[in-house]
Parts: C-alpha cells; sequence; structure tokens
C-alpha cells in the first residue's frame, strides 16, 4: 500500500504521527508494524484491519446484516422449542406487518410515497 496515490513515507508519517524510519523498517521488512500503528494505518488507508494484515481481499468490512433488535428476533425465534411455535411465531410477525405497514414510521415508503409524522 505504501506504493499507492497515498503512499509516499513522508505524507504517511505526517498524517500518521509514525516515524519515516519506522516505515522504512517496514518496507525494508526488518520491523512489523505494532497494534497501534496498524490502527493508525487503517484510518489513513481508509481500510480494515484484516485488510492490512492480508486476511481479506474487501478493503472495508462488509456491513452488518442484521442490527441488535434483529439479532434478538433471531435469538428468540431460534429458542422457540419447535416448528408449530415457529409457525405461530412468523404468522404472527406476518400479520403485523400486514395490519401495521411501515407507514407509522417517520419517513417510511408506502406506495412510492414517503409518508412523514
Amino acid at each position: 500500500m505504501l506504493g499507492d496515490k497515498y503512499g509516499a513515507a513522508s505524507a504517511l508519517s505526517a498524517a500518521t504521527g509514525i516515524s519515516t524510519g519506522n516505515i522504512s523498517e517496514w518496507k525494508s521488512g526488518n520491523k512489523e508494524p505494532g497494534a497501534d500503528a496498524l490502527s493508525k494505518l487503517a484510518v489513513y488507508f481508509d481500510v480494515s484491519l484484516d485488510y492490512l494484515l492480508m486476511l481479506t481481499d474487501e478493503k472495508k468490512p462488509l456491513t452488518p446484516i442484521v442490527d441488535g433488535a434483529e439479532e434478538r428476533l433471531v435469538e428468540l425465534f431460534r429458542a422457540l422449542p419447535n416448528d408449530l411455535n415457529r409457525g405461530r411465531a412468523i404468522g404472527l410477525l406476518e400479520s403485523m406487518v400486514t395490519v401495521l405497514p411501515h407507514s407509522e414510521a417517520k419517513g417510511a415508503k408506502t406506495n412510492n410515497q414517503v409518508v412523514s409524522s
């Protein structure tokens, strides 16, 4: 990455506070950056630590699929003892969505219109 458009050691040093000596040592393979330096490098290059450590090809971490409330719903659903109860839970949620459309939420879209409260 030090060869990228952001790569000048002096610019990297000025932006991160990491010495040009350390940067030179990393480039030559004589040293490896510690946790603090890795964190600064990730911010500077706008990439994830996993990318810096070559654990992934994705420069940025993936956005979580679910939020905390959704995770809780999954936990509760998985805790239901059998398929009958799971079917009931799904039916209840489906009826709630039908009865209480997203229009109750500020700015939610209904029939391609934005509803404000």
